[in-house]
């Protein structure tokens, strides 16, 4: 999974470790 590809506001929620 690319993290470049999700919107940075996503990405928190997403790659919220």
């Amino acid at each position: 999974m690319d993290c470049r590809m999700y919107h940075e506001e996503e990405l928190k929620g997403i790659w919220q470790s």
